[in-house]
């Protein structure tokens, strides 16, 4: 009673400001969970992605699944504020908050994903109706459910597990609604279980062959019961319990959910790479930069790097991508198209450029794009180009010259201009800069021979390998004049 007239006609800030004592505050707000009201939802909710400080959010995220926990037991929980509760902990899944004490913004989004676990872990059509309310929002959240599958942090990797489980095998979207947006979202449903359920030691096609053997033998003929329309795909879930999980293990090659560790970063990246190949952009763009985003960090990152890696190799050379609902074939060029995509997002506030350059020069160097087609190498390079644009920050320079020596021995075509590039750079106002250009030179044309430069080779190398580019004296000068013009005397035309 005390909590509720504390509330009355207060506002979230009121009652979160740095002022109030900082254990109380949040006490305050982790109190309201004990409540079922509208108020306490309202404040709840702002304060999930308002709260001044990170304890105040994490709080106010697990009050509001306690809160929603106790609304439902009651009877009280309408769609309406199931839909607020599920909209407000989608923003704490955004919350990137960081200090002297690290990522501290990983409480919110963990304790987010859990409060999440609860609201759809309770019902099995909370789904269905958030679809049917506000299709949008349900879409994001399941792509922010994907990025989530990618953290760097194993219990938080962990908690996402859990919840993209739920969404996955126990959540109802029916498909034999007349609404497009119910088919588009239970197309995608589908595609994700197919792609992420299936056990690893199949491959997908004959995984894929076998489910639809099974379905058509099984699923369409369970006398109509609704359940196994819905769960077409894995017909298994739409039977019972214990059955369900002999005839996963058994004859679809499936593996029960709480059998796998979400937490194991090696097997989690394998198993979750597979559903960049679902057709919806909105599911697959998440995914693929919460990839890249990792990929460029250590330790985990070789793992998503690697898991990348393997997955382009069962790829087409050019993916026949559908968006209407069908299943796509992602192809290498698909891989390669999203790489130069991230290049292009604003350079002054992208978070997304250096890991793309970093992840994209990992995997050329792995040769897992060799299948792409040679046109859609060009944009990258055009990408990465203008990246370098009058660039002076050292660090992502080097990352565009490192890329610019791997696409190099791509195709001649490729080489030229990035043997163009790197020579352009040896001018670069900062010396560093120079050297890093100059030792990337001597590797493409000396070591790897990307360019036929014939007799002029050993010039090429001596020169490179004997001047100091960190100075700025006229033998430098005189030594980069002499190297431009041995090295464009060996481009194509149109690098001259």
């Amino acid at each position: 009673m005390a909590i509720e007239l504390l509330i009355d006609g207060s506002s979230v800030e009121e009652h979160t400001r740095v002022a109030r004592s900082g254990t109380s505050c949040q006490s305050f707000v982790l109190a309201m969970g004990a409540l079922s009201g509208q108020r306490e939802l309202d404040l709840l909710s702002s304060a999930v992605s308002n709260g001044a400080t990170v304890e105040i959010r994490r709080n106010a995220a697990a009050a509001l699944g306690q809160l929603c926990a106790r609304s439902r037991a009651s009877g009280n929980l309408s769609a309406t504020w199931e839909q607020s509760a599920v909209a407000a902990l989608s923003r704490g899944l955004e919350d990137r908050s960081v200090d002297n004490r690290g990522d501290v913004g990983s409480w919110v989004r963990k304790q987010s994903l859990q409060s999440l676990a609860g609201v759809f872990g309770s019902d099995c059509s909370v789904l269905q109706r958030l679809l049917s309310r506000d299709a949008d929002l349900a879409v994001r959240l399941l792509g922010q459910v994907l990025h989530s599958m990618t953290e760097k942090i194993d219990k938080l990797r962990a908690a996402a597990g859990r919840l993209l489980e739920l969404l996955l095998c126990e959540q109802r979207v029916d498909r034999d609604s007349d609404s497009d947006t119910d088919q588009a979202l239970g197309s995608s449903l589908e595609q994700l279980r197919q792609l992420i359920l299936i056990h690893s030691n199949h491959s997908r096609v004959e995984a894929e062959e076998g489910m639809n053997a099974q379905h058509l033998g099984q699923g369409c003929n369970s006398g109509g019961d609704k359940t196994s329309r819905l769960f077409a795909i894995v017909p298994a879930l739409a039977l019972g319990r214990d059955d369900a999980d002999s005839i996963t293990q058994n004859k679809c090659g499936f593996v029960k959910c709480s059998d796998f560790s979400w937490a194991d970063p090696e097997a989690a990246f394998a198993r979750i790479v597979p559903a960049l190949s679902v057709s919806d952009k909105r599911l697959r763009r998440p995914l693929f930069e919460g990839l890249v985003l990792t990929g460029s960090t250590e330790p985990l990152g070789k793992f998503a790097v690697s898991a990348v890696a393997a997955y382009a190799e069962t790829l087409p050379e050019t993916g026949a991508t559908v968006e209407d609902g069908a299943q796509s074939e992602w192809g290498v060029d698909g891989i390669v198209a999203e790489l130069t995509r991230l290049l292009l997002t604003d350079r002054r506030t992208s978070k997304l450029i250096n890991p793309a350059l970093s992840v994209a020069d990992q995997l050329v160097e792995q040769g897992a794009l060799l299948a792409a087609a040679p046109v859609s190498w060009i944009p990258l390079y055009r990408a990465t180009q203008r990246v370098a644009f009058k660039l002076r920050a050292p660090h992502r320079l080097e990352l565009c010259l490192k890329l610019y020596s791997s696409l190099a021995l791509m195709s001649e075509e490729l080489a030229g201009l990035a043997v163009g590039s790197l020579l352009a750079h040896m001018a670069h106002p900062v010396l560093r800069i120079r050297q890093t250009a100059a030792d990337h030179l001597f590797a493409v044309v000396c070591i790897h021979g990307a360019i036929d430069a014939d007799s002029d080779s050993d010039d090429i190398g001596r020169i490179l390998a004997e001047t100091e580019w960190v100075q700025d004296s006229a033998s430098v000068k005189d030594a980069r004049a002499r190297l431009t013009a041995l090295v464009r005397r060996h481009l194509p035309q149109s690098q001259d």
